[in-house]
């Protein structure tokens, strides 16, 4: 339930300085309270005392904000000792198989000017299910006390725990769940993330590539100058972020009569957008020991659009790191070029994307 916390957080169609903004949840404001129906004799309440959560905000995107939740479920806390100790039997919570609950959010839709319902997945009990929180907004602004930019919330939600493999007491003790929570994030700047996390891109040494089928000939092409923001940990996939800025004016391919053409404004249009930006939040171990996938947003040409980079870690060391990874555009989804392959000189709609990156800390 704590998860959900992070959701509300999701809604922030407020806009701030510098694009996406990392917050972190203050431990001493945030209130995870549930209910639920006993024999409708009483419905008695807890609360989870002990939650980590990480929420990206997008200053021009809200919608593409994510959040991610770690709930400690032994925080679990009715006040009463005996009511404690069965909620967290297997029974209920089990909390000795599954110490922890995350929730990871997946889609924001604005409702109102303070109001967004949060939606995203929920894995409590060793079982994963979609939850939707109706968030609203308090206030956003300089905490007197710590002199730091804080926002305040508030969330509910109802699940059913039943959806979740707790079935004990059914119907007696209610189904459904309430969930209302009141909580505050503090903005931590790039520079105060953690700093073994955070690379810089060396740019010498590092490529961006791509690759498209004309007919049936494979052109190739690349980008010469991109760089940006890396915070990323494989231990710690919970509080890695990227945020690539790639410079379009410096595309170049082998044919020189090609360049001229893939710049003007049927195509990449670079002098009416010369930058492009590649956000992810959200990290995936994949099935391989050092495979992992950065769900994000690219947004190319004024259309922002997903995509996953799925990539390998050649190297992983204490100053320096090295990747490979690989992505699939499809050029139709930000109107470059024209969308019937025969009147765009035979170029494919798909589009593939390598990228080798060298970085160090």
């Amino acid at each position: 339930m704590k998860k959900i916390t992070a959701v509300f957080l999701t809604l922030f169609w407020i806009n701030f300085a510098h694009g996406a903004d990392t917050y972190k949840f203050d431990q001493n404001h945030v209130n995870i309270d549930w209910s639920c129906g006993h024999f409708g004799f009483s419905y008695p309440t807890g609360k989870f005392t002990n939650a980590d959560g990480v929420i990206i905000l997008d200053e021009k995107n809200p919608q593409n904000s994510s959040v991610k939740v770690t709930i400690y479920t032994s925080s679990l806390n009715t006040g009463i000792a005996k009511f404690d100790e069965h909620l967290k039997s297997a029974d209920f919570l089990d909390v000795a198989q599954f110490p922890v609950a995350k929730f990871e959010s997946a889609a924001v839709k604005i409702t109102g000017k303070k109001t967004a319902k949060v939606s995203g997945e929920l894995t409590l009990h060793g079982i994963t299910d979609r939850v939707v929180l109706d968030v609203r907004l308090n206030k956003i602004g300089v905490n007197p006390f710590s002199q730091k930019k804080t926002i305040g919330f508030s969330a509910e939600t109802t699940i059913k725990r039943s959806k979740f493999g707790m079935q004990f007491g059914l119907p007696g003790i209610s189904d459904e769940v309430k969930i209302a929570i009141e909580a505050e994030g503090i903005l931590v700047s790039s520079d105060d993330l953690p700093s073994d996390i955070a690379w810089k891109i060396i740019p010498e040494k590092s490529s961006m590539k791509f690759t498209a089928m004309q007919d049936q000939s494979l052109i190739s092409g690349s980008f010469k100058k991109f760089d940006g923001k890396i915070n990323f940990d494989p231990k710690h996939l919970q509080e890695s972020n990227v945020e690539i800025e790639i410079d379009t004016t410096s595309v170049d391919t082998s044919f020189a009569e090609a360049l001229d053409a893939i710049q003007n404004a049927a195509w990449l249009a670079t002098k009416a957008f010369p930058k492009a930006i590649f956000k992810a939040t959200k990290f995936i171990h994949l099935s391989g020991k050092n495979e992992f996938r950065a769900a994000g947003v690219l947004t190319l040409k004024g259309k922002s659009v997903p995509v996953n980079l799925d990539f390998v870690l050649k190297e992983y060391g204490k100053t320096n790191a090295h990747m490979t990874g690989t992505a699939t555009l499809r050029r139709n989804n930000f109107d470059i070029g024209h969308r019937d392959p025969k009147k765009a000189n035979g170029i494919r709609d798909e589009i593939i994307i390598d990228v080798e990156v060298f970085a160090q800390k």
